[in-house]
């Protein structure tokens, strides 16, 4: 990972190996928590590709 911090680096390795982790594009996500019922998402991203995901619970979903 080139311009990374070793810990961020080392917590990317972290997640792909153990957690079966990848890397999610926007529509991804969308997709991803829209399928789970979720509803009114937002995303923000940051410069340094870090970011927020707001969502809601839908009226439908089951807990």
């Amino acid at each position: 990972m080139i311009g990374a911090a070793e810990i961020q680096a080392r917590f990317d390795l972290v997640m792909m190996t153990f957690n079966g982790g990848m890397e999610r594009s926007r529509a991804q996500w969308k997709k991803l928590l829209e399928d789970a019922g979720f509803i009114n998402i937002k995303l923000w991203e940051h410069f340094d590709h870090d970011g927020i995901i707001e969502a809601e619970i839908g009226p439908d979903t089951e807990l």
